[in-house]
Formats: C-alpha cells, sequence, structure tokens
C-alpha cells in the first residue's frame, strides 16, 4: 500500500528529504534506512572516521605485537643472563681449587648445554656459543671452540640462509680457531 499524503505540503517536504538524502516522514523509518540515509548525507565525515577507526585498530594490534615480543626478548634476555650467570659462577678463575683445565671443561659443557637450553631462541644460542668458543680460544681450547663454532655455521645457515653475513663471520671464527691449533 502507497503512503496517502494527507496535503501536497507534505508531499513536497518528502521531497525535499529524499533529494537531500534525509528520512521521509510519512513512515516510520527503520534503523538501517535511517543510517543508509544518513551515511549519504554525510560521506566525507563518515569517510573519514572509519579511516580514523581502522587506524586505531590497526595501531592497537601493532602496539600488541610489539609489546609481546618485547615480553618475549625480554624472557630470553633473562633466560640468557641466567644462563652466564650460572656459567660464571662455576668457572670463577679465583677459586684456587679451579685450574684452567677446568675452566675450560666448564665451558665446553655449557656450549653442550646451550642446544638444549635455547631451543626457543636460536638467535641468542648463535650469540652464546660464540662467547663461549672466543673464551675457549683464550683458554688454548681450539678444538673445543672449533665445535662450538662449526654448530654455530650450521644454525646460522639454517636461520638465516647460506649467504647472510652471520654465516660469513662463522666461517671466519672457524678460520681463526684452525689457525689457532
Amino acid at each position: 500500500a502507497l503512503p496517502i499524503y494527507p496535503s501536497v505540503v507534505s508531499l513536497r517536504e518528502d521531497l525535499q528529504r529524499w533529494l537531500d538524502h534525509r528520512p521521509l516522514g510519512i513512515a516510520r523509518p527503520g534503523l538501517t534506512y535511517v543510517a543508509t540515509r544518513f551515511v549519504r548525507r554525510h560521506r566525507a565525515a563518515v569517510a573519514v572516521a572509519a579511516l580514523a577507526i581502522l587506524g586505531l585498530i590497526a595501531t592497537s594490534v601493532t602496539a600488541l605485537w610489539q609489546a609481546h615480543e618485547a615480553r618475549l626478548m625480554a624472557a630470553r634476555a633473562d633466560h640468557a643472563r641466567t644462563f652466564l650467570n650460572a656459567l660464571f659462577l662455576d668457572a670463577n678463575p679465583y677459586d684456587a681449587k679451579r685450574g684452567a683445565e677446568n675452566v675450560a671443561t666448564i665451558l665446553h659443557d655449557a656450549g653442550e648445554r646451550i642446544d638444549t637450553e635455547f631451543t626457543d631462541a636460536p638467535d641468542m644460542a648463535i650469540l652464546l656459543r660464540s662467547t663461549i668458543a672466543s673464551a675457549l680460544l683464550r683458554l688454548d681450547q681450539p678444538k673445543s671452540a672449533r665445535e662450538l663454532y662449526l654448530r654455530n655455521l650450521e644454525q646460522a645457515k639454517a636461520l638465516y640462509g647460506a649467504q647472510a653475513p652471520q654465516v660469513g663471520e662463522d666461517l671466519s671464527n672457524m678460520a681463526r680457531s684452525s689457525e689457532d691449533s
């Protein structure tokens, strides 16, 4: 059934409302109809508001992701700190009971433990292994250092690719450990 206008003035007002993208006065409009007319009337403002909302959502998601990454990195750093703290307590060079050979054994054992303790942080494992291997070289233990550098080389290739700078650094460390033997 078509709506019946009580007067020509009412019809003229509804025609003007229709041309202005406003809800018609003859019928009780639904929410969707009113919203559609509003969006048509204020396209630019609605577009700007939608972009602002999308920007806020994107910023929030990015902030949450960065917070998660920061927590993960903090946990890894704490794990490395705990590992190194225990290592240094075991390898105290001022302890009269321990000589350089015992310290080298402790460092070698710590290098072996890295594979099991840092499975979730291969980049941290590479860094710690390199540090321990360097200390072993200073203690005149090139064979143990070379084993750690070799493990680093394998892991760096798997993690970064064969052409990565980290692989070149590990190859250089391997050569240095071979020179010292």
